[in-house]
């Protein structure tokens, strides 16, 4: 269901910044008005640890191909290194998990 998951090419983020990410995704249903409701849940891990996580119960998935950009905060207190945000929906038949890398640096190179 999913075709990519990629970070808004700004790659160096700086505590308590935005890193955005772009999901495209393409979805075959039954009927053109079935959707698939699951749970998405995005995750910014630190050396393997999540540091922030952002919820959604109920997301729905529609049929069709879709790009659906978001913009998740990243914690005030992380510290300079290396993250990963990651994607992960699970709906019933519909299952998919991504990740992508980004930096976070305190000051600016």
């Amino acid at each position: 269901a999913v075709g990519s998951l990629s970070t808004d090419g700004n790659t160096r983020v700086r505590p308590g910044g935005e890193v955005g990410h772009r999901m495209v995704y393409a979805l075959c249903t039954t009927a053109p008005t079935e959707v698939v409701t699951g749970r998405l849940e995005m995750r910014i891990l630190h050396r393997g640890k999540p540091i922030g996580t952002v919820p959604e119960p109920q997301y729905d998935l529609r049929p069709g191909r879709w790009v659906v950009d978001v913009f998740v905060a990243v914690p005030p207190e992380a510290g300079d290194g290396v993250y990963a945000l990651e994607l992960d929906f699970d709906g019933g038949p519909v299952h998919f998990a991504q990740s992508e890398t980004f930096a976070v640096e305190a000051v600016a190179k």
